[in-house]
């Protein structure tokens, strides 16, 4: 496994964490990653019609960009 991949457990810990309002910078410690990297996932993942993140939807379209890239 890549560690510079977030996995779909660790998507899943973004997800609830700040839907309960964490901030960035906690959840990032909780999860051993920089800080830019919670963000830039939460920019990049969060469904373009309702704003919000949820870790099923960003596994997919990180699926999907992977795939795309390859």
């Amino acid at each position: 496994m890549n560690k510079k991949h977030l996995t779909n457990d660790q998507r899943y810990t973004i997800s609830v964490m700040y839907r309960e309002g964490y901030k960035q910078k906690d959840i990032a410690v909780v999860l051993k990653k920089c800080k830019s990297v919670i963000s830039r996932e939460i920019k990049r993942n969060s469904n373009p019609k309702t704003g919000k993140y949820h870790h099923l939807y960003a596994q997919d379209i990180a699926k999907i960009r992977k795939e795309r890239f390859r």
